[in-house]
């Protein structure tokens, strides 16, 4: 289960029944209540969808939600989520 944070982005998703959602960074940060961690917004890795050995929460919002990313543009600040 993803961290309370990121579970406020579980939720935002989910109930978009499975429409795709192109959220800017600013608006993601309205979700989760908070800023998000710099390597968002500098590393394209930190919106992978694997979970990898070390849990990302951020990654267990979305798919926990049944989204994943389908492309970040850190120059514009956007990410799409679509269902998988």
């Amino acid at each position: 289960m993803s961290a309370p944070r990121y579970a406020r982005l579980r939720a935002y998703l989910a109930g978009l029944e499975g429409d795709p959602a192109t959220l800017t960074f600013e608006t993601i940060e309205e979700i989760v209540g908070g800023e998000l961690p710099e390597a968002a917004r500098a590393d394209e890795d930190w919106w992978s969808n694997e979970p990898g050995q070390i849990v990302r929460r951020q990654t267990e919002g979305w798919l926990d939600a049944g989204y994943i990313v389908a492309d970040v543009d850190l120059e514009r600040g956007v990410a799409r989520f679509v269902e998988d």
